[in-house]
């Protein structure tokens, strides 16, 4: 793939009605509040608008991978949360998703369901927004400062040389995807940035921190690990934390290295 970065996503609830995942299981046992009730996520916007001529269409369940356990609704906001993903397509390429998770009040309440305990609450409430980036290369780090970046841009007191728009348009559609062992000069995050991939010689791109492995399972774990890559067994990561999945499982793709994983990879 040609393109540095494929689409820019935004995920979050809808503004015409709010529809709990499980529905059947909320109108037989409604829960105690509508702030305990997760609920369906559904792609707001997008940048290309129209799938790329030819190849890779924007992957129409997205919006599982940036909420895999759904919305859930809170009196306060959270701070932003940045998070990675992979999401194989059934030709077996890969998409790489990064998130930064925000939180927004909600200026229109939509439709609560009428089943709910507090359909008709007047309460603030905050919703959270996912900031997606889609591509066909982990430039992790790269992407994580662009997103930081332009949340920075809509703050209250920050004006913005240009609509936000403009520099979504610019990152998506102007950013060329470095050639191998070329460097490339590109704005992120309000710096420049170097943007390089590795000759196909020398060990893959990793634009992410393999330390998160390592601590969490120790040297002896992940040379177990390597073994397993090696003898082509099942792995299961579990983990509280949805990044560290991804982390991981990308830490032990670039490990096997000149070997490659072609079976099935759904780190979430």
């Amino acid at each position: 793939m040609k393109r540095f970065c494929d689409y820019f996503v935004t995920v979050g609830v809808s503004s015409k009605a709010l529809e709990p995942i499980n529905k059947a299981q909320a109108m037989v046992t409604p829960p105690p509040s509508c702030f305990a009730v997760p609920f369906k996520a559904e792609i707001l916007d997008r940048y290309p608008r129209k799938d790329h001529p030819g190849d890779s269409p924007l992957p129409q369940h997205v919006n599982m991978f940036c909420f895999p356990r759904g919305i859930l609704l809170s009196r306060e906001p959270h701070p932003p949360k940045f998070f990675v993903f992979v999401l194989t397509e059934l030709d077996g390429n890969r998409f790489y998703g990064a998130v930064l998770q925000i939180h927004q009040p909600m200026d229109v309440h939509p439709p609560l369901p009428p089943y709910l305990a507090d359909a008709t609450t007047k309460e603030t409430t905050y919703f959270p927004l996912c900031l997606c980036i889609l591509s066909h290369h982990p430039f992790f780090g790269s992407f994580r400062e662009y997103l930081r970046g332009l949340f920075r841009m809509t703050l209250p007191g920050n004006k913005a040389p240009y609509p936000v728009e403009r520099f979504i348009h610019n990152f998506t559609c102007d950013v060329p995807l470095p050639l191998p062992g070329v460097v490339v000069q590109c704005p992120i995050g309000g710096t420049q940035k170097t943007l390089t991939i590795p000759a196909i010689t020398h060990f893959p791109l990793a634009d992410f921190s393999m330390k998160y492995l390592f601590e969490c399972l120790g040297v002896d774990g992940v040379m177990s690990l390597f073994f397993a890559l090696l003898e082509e067994r099942k792995i299961l990561f579990l983990s509280r934390q949805c990044t560290l999945l991804t982390l991981a499982a990308e830490t032990l793709s670039a490990l096997i290295y000149p070997f490659k994983w072609h079976h099935v990879y759904i780190p979430l």
